[in-house]
């Protein structure tokens, strides 16, 4: 059963606190809780290199990423990226069985189970999938066939071909020999005053393996020769009896 007062609290302090759907800003569809466990699984072997060695591996990597997604990006054809022109193609078949009346000039009453209001305009519909996702939702998408309006228009200029070859325009360089630097006085004056934070190394050794997050399952192997846990048929030692 719900608890009331669990309710009433969560309509006080608001839906877009709690729900994804009445958040206020522009999620494009990308829901992402912990950034860090991607990075920590990127850079997983450089992470225990000297913090210098750590930053080029870091650049490294950068370099490599930007030049593969800028030689990815010129081969796109079209005005959206792949993604996107799958998501709306997806998205159009279903919209041709849509009913749509229109209300306004730019407002159309897409007849359904809730009956949505698009508000072209304003780039929003009342599911609230056009103005989370930054494209045109299934709605949306009904008002511009019925009415022949140009659906691209509609799309959130984040997702076009232009701005993905823009993001990964520039090239990343090496660093080059530390010998070759070109360090002024005044700049050598500001290092001399930075001393390192004052830290005492905690007993025993330092954690490499991540803290699970409060409900997170741990996953059990299963050893698939034997059937027990703990293990998995690399490291098996159980005898199997003939049958």
């Amino acid at each position: 059963m719900a608890n009331p007062t669990i309710h009433a609290w969560l309509k006080e302090i608001g839906y877009e606190r709690w729900a994804s759907s009445h958040f206020t800003g522009k999620r494009f569809n990308l829901v992402t809780t912990n950034i860090s466990e991607c990075v920590n699984a990127l850079f997983k072997e450089a992470r225990e290199y000297p913090v210098t060695k750590l930053i080029e591996a870091v650049r490294c990597k950068i370099q490599e990423l930007f030049y593969k997604r800028r030689e990815s990006a010129a081969s796109f054809v079209g005005p959206l990226t792949p993604w996107a022109e799958q998501q709306l193609k997806d998205l159009i078949q279903k919209a041709r069985d849509v009913r749509c009346h229109s209300i306004s000039r730019d407002e159309y009453h897409v007849v359904g189970n809730y009956n949505d209001t698009v508000k072209l305009s304003s780039l929003s519909c009342t599911c609230r999938e056009f103005d989370m996702k930054g494209y045109p939702c299934l709605h949306a998408l009904s008002s511009c066939i019925n009415y022949n309006l140009p659906h691209y228009s509609y799309c959130s200029p984040f997702y076009t071909v232009q701005n993905n070859l823009s993001t990964y325009n520039e090239s990343v360089y090496p660093v080059r020999d530390m010998s070759e630097w070109e360090i002024t006085d005044g700049f050598k004056e500001y290092c001399a005053k930075i001393k390192p934070p004052g830290q005492k190394r905690p007993s025993g050794r330092p954690k490499k393996l991540r803290i699970p997050s409060r409900g997170e399952e741990s996953k059990t192997l299963k050893c698939g020769r034997c059937k027990q846990s703990g293990h998995n048929r690399r490291t098996c030692k159980f005898l199997i009896p003939d049958v």
